[in-house]
């Protein structure tokens, strides 16, 4: 803001403003016709040319010396006659005002959550965060809000009045009742730009294609607050179908479980031993396909492999939970045999694991995930930051798994003395497997074979592991809460997400993705998850957030979901100023593939 106030009152000369502002309109028109034909070519070289420009023509003498000297032309009779109902013929182009704190009532600035790349400045707080307002950078922070005229005392508009029509990483477009507002970013530089609507119908968001989304979304103090269809849009904007009212604190986990039938409860030892059956086939299987594909095939065959040996975590995960046998020593045995191919201690993993369905999204005490304080990241060194930044601020992250690995289940001084035997008895089992099976693979194959036939499989299956953990519970608009504020029903059946894969996965998994029902019950099994699933969506259906595996939820996992924030939930390792190596990653991934 600051670089415009170092602007002579002479810079500009008026014949110069009329020449710029036709231009800017002109350019604007045009970019219009291109939304609404999809002429992505046209459009993007406009959209270059409008950030070029840095709209530093605009200073505030521009408004004292020209007021309402500015004339935009209006749309063409060729598209007016194409879309006849849906044209917005702006007359007037009143310049940017940079006084934002008139935009806002004193009394309705508030601190609000929020997610993304985009920190605010304490007076540009939005009055209220149920209403959809639009938002966008370009490598700086911040925004500003126009309150429409005929808010209330809060800036609230009527339901009827909001309607987000489009978005581009330079610009986003609101009506707002009859005002039809820019919101244009610049580096640092943002403003608002208001234009009269004069006759015609509102431009219709139906008419206008969609491109590139913002990195930055509004997440609410409770998802209470926002209409239905707030809420819907809030879910498609963060790649969900489905996000969740927050379910009231009243309700008990007893309720929840209470509420489903007897049968999803009961153990099927058929079911059990056909799931134990085919991920030994389908392991098989697929080191076979790894034995005869080309090379060029290979990242291919270990992916099924990794997927395969998912389904051998998943049986031995079961048995964990004494869902898979009504013999714990059946299970027991099970769990060991299953989990010692993947070098993971059964007993290690039991009692850790169910520590964490005992305190999901706590933070510090879920042991299975959990957002980092800022508190822990003062004590890093500039090794250690850049460490924690390469490895869970990009794609890397979907590997984390292995470090909890590592930490979590060799150490034998987190576990208590009575729990100690069993604990080796794992390691046993481990080491068994590492000094007989891996030895004899190398005998026979070389190290290229045990890294084509076990390490690749075995980093496969880390994968989805850490996958799953992320997506099923971690969201922005899920909080991790303290002990004294956690809430059990909360925490298991709203906190819980339940994402679909491509069916191959599911089967292959044995359903793990069905998740929200085995955290309500970790006692059901596999096969009666969807079963569960159903119940919980006739009775608690509302509460529940639900998504279809994409890759804008991993990119936001990925990018911006780092630091444990009480307000806002999460923030990115970047939230103070934008790092080079986060702003690169943001503007190469795409939002959805």
């Amino acid at each position: 803001m600051a670089e415009f106030n170092k602007q002579p009152s002479s810079s500009l000369r008026k014949p110069q403003v009329y020449g710029i502002s036709f231009l800017l309109a002109t350019s604007d028109l045009v970019l219009h016709a291109c939304l609404l034909s999809g002429t992505t070519r046209i459009r993007k070289t406009l959209e270059r040319g409008l950030y070029l420009m840095k709209l530093a023509t605009f200073t505030p003498t521009l408004e004292r010396e020209y007021p309402s000297s500015i004339v935009a032309p209006t749309f063409t009779p060729t598209l007016e006659r194409e879309h006849p109902s849906s044209i917005v013929a702006p007359t007037q182009f009143v310049p940017p005002t940079f006084a934002t704190e008139q935009l806002v009532p004193q009394a309705a600035r508030r601190p609000e959550r929020k997610y993304g790349s985009l920190s605010s400045p304490e007076h540009l707080r939005k009055p209220n965060s149920a209403e959809l307002l639009t938002r966008t950078s370009r490598g700086g922070r911040g925004r500003t809000w126009t309150k429409p005229v005929n808010s209330d005392s809060r800036g609230r508009l009527p339901t009827q009045s909001r309607r987000v029509l489009s978005s581009t990483d330079e610009y986003r477009s609101l009506i707002l009742d009859g005002t039809f507002v820019w919101e244009l970013y610049s580096e640092r530089i943002i403003m608002a730009i208001s234009m009269q609507k004069m006759g015609g119908s509102l431009l219709q968001s139906s008419m206008l294609r969609t491109m590139t989304k913002a990195n930055a979304f509004t997440i609410p103090a409770s998802m209470n607050d926002l209409t239905d269809a707030e809420r819907h849009q809030l879910a498609k904007d963060l790649g969900y179908t489905k996000i969740g009212k927050e379910l009231p604190s009243t309700v008990t986990l007893n309720e929840v479980v209470r509420s489903m039938p007897a049968e999803v409860f009961e153990i099927d030892h058929t079911k059990a031993w056909l799931s134990a059956l085919t991920s030994i086939v389908s392991m098989s299987a697929s080191l076979y396909l790894i034995s005869i594909a080309p090379w060029y095939l290979l990242p291919i065959a270990w992916f099924i492999a990794g997927t395969a040996f998912t389904g051998w975590f998943v049986v031995g995960h079961d048995a964990g939970h004494r869902s898979f046998h009504k013999n714990n020593l059946v299970e027991d045995i099970v769990g060991t045999f299953f989990f010692a191919p993947l070098l993971f201690p059964f007993e290690p993993w039991r009692i850790k694991h169910n520590h964490h369905h005992a305190h999901t999204n706590k933070l510090i005490e879920d042991t299975a995930w959990h957002p980092i304080t800022e508190d822990v990241t003062k004590d890093w060194n500039a090794t250690a930051a850049g460490l924690f930044r390469f490895f869970l601020g990009t794609p890397l992250k979907c590997f984390a798994s292995i470090g909890h690995w590592a930490i979590w289940h060799f150490n034998l001084g987190l576990y208590k003395e009575n729990q100690k035997p069993r604990v080796i008895v794992s390691w046993l089992a481990c080491a068994a497997f590492a000094f007989t099976a891996l030895p004899a693979l190398v005998y026979y194959t070389g190290w290229v074979g045990l890294v084509k036939f076990w390490l690749m499989p075995w980093l496969g299956y880390h994968f989805w592991m850490s996958t799953f953990t992320m997506i099923h519970h971690t969201a922005p608009h899920i909080p991790f809460k303290e002990a004294k504020d956690w809430n059990a029903a909360q925490a298991q059946l709203a906190g819980t997400v339940h994402c679909n894969f491509p069916g191959w996965i599911e089967f292959l998994c044995h359903d793990i993705n069905v998740h929200v029902p085995h955290h309500v019950s970790s006692k059901i099994p596999w096969y009666n998850l969807r079963k569960a699933t159903d119940s919980l969506r006739e009775n608690w259906g509302e509460y529940m957030t639900e998504c279809d595996f994409n890759w804008r939820i991993m990119k936001n996992i990925w990018l911006e979901l780092h630091l444990y924030d009480e307000d806002q939930n999460y923030k990115s390792f970047d939230f103070k100023k934008p790092e080079p190596f986060f702003t690169l990653q943001r503007k190469i991934y795409p939002n959805a593939v």
